[in-house]
């Protein structure tokens, strides 16, 4: 099971304006209560806000709003803990959450006032991917095409591979797709191959909140890994099999769910 992450990694990683959406997603998960500071940041993406604004309360769909209706979007301030909404004094009811959270951006906003942590400076290693390069394959060609970021700060990349020897499994055909795992710090974890006789490769790859791993792509074989193509007699302009598209549901650990 993937590790929790702290407190701590979670409010330096809300406050880093340059944290991947892939991490955020991550955070909110395990963070309601850094929803605010979430939906507030650059790099969250449509399909979180999304998430958010039909999941939080008042001042997470207040944030939200603002987001849709052009407002300046800030590094989020960080705060302990998320405050319920109280009434106004001698009034009663409640205060009008959105025009407050919009005051308080276009305040943020005029006086130029962000934090700015970065990530490096916190104290988890699993939100954090440490700088550098390295290359992963074999006796043949390989490339990554998809990236996408795990819960526990692991990468997980698809691409696809022709060797028969290296860093991954040997290839059934002229080209397997392959999905590999590679920790915070570069190392590989694990990487597997899938394909039968043809050509088959992943173009997109994404973790889903379970952990598991979908991948898609497309598939010319008529055997192995995928079920058979739908038409395999009619050619491309090439002379090859027409391609299928390819959907796969991976386990945490790659196998084929």
């Amino acid at each position: 099971m993937d590790e929790q992450i702290t407190d701590q990694q979670a409010l330096t990683a809300v406050t880093d304006p340059n944290t991947p959406g892939a991490v955020l997603q991550a955070i909110a998960a395990q963070h309601p209560e850094l929803w605010p500071q979430i939906a507030a940041h650059p790099q969250a993406y449509p399909g979180l806000l999304d998430w958010l604004d039909g999941d939080g309360d008042a001042s997470v769909k207040g944030i939200v709003a603002a987001r849709r209706a052009g407002a300046p979007r800030l590094a989020p301030q960080p705060v302990a803990k998320r405050a319920q909404a109280r009434p106004e004094p001698g009034r009663g009811g409640k205060p009008k959450t959105t025009l407050i959270i919009l005051l308080c951006v276009l305040l943020v906003a005029a006086l130029g006032i962000g934090a700015y942590l970065l990530l490096g400076k916190g104290s988890g290693p699993k939100v954090k991917i440490t700088p550098g390069a390295r290359a992963y394959g074999g006796s043949g060609t390989e490339q990554f095409t998809a990236t996408a970021v795990a819960k526990d700060g692991s990468i997980i990349a698809a691409g696809e591979t022709n060797s028969i020897g290296g860093d991954f499994p040997a290839t059934k055909g002229a080209k397997d797709a392959v999905v590999a795992k590679i920790s915070p710090d570069g190392a590989l974890v694990w990487a597997k191959t899938y394909g039968g006789s043809g050509s088959d490769r992943f173009g997109a790859v994404a973790v889903a909140p379970d952990g598991s791993i979908i991948a898609v792509g497309s598939t010319d074989s008529i055997d192995g890994d995928f079920p058979d193509i739908h038409d395999s007699g009619s050619k491309d302009a090439n002379g090859g099999l027409n391609d299928d598209a390819a959907l796969a549901r991976l386990t945490v650990d790659g196998s084929l769910s």
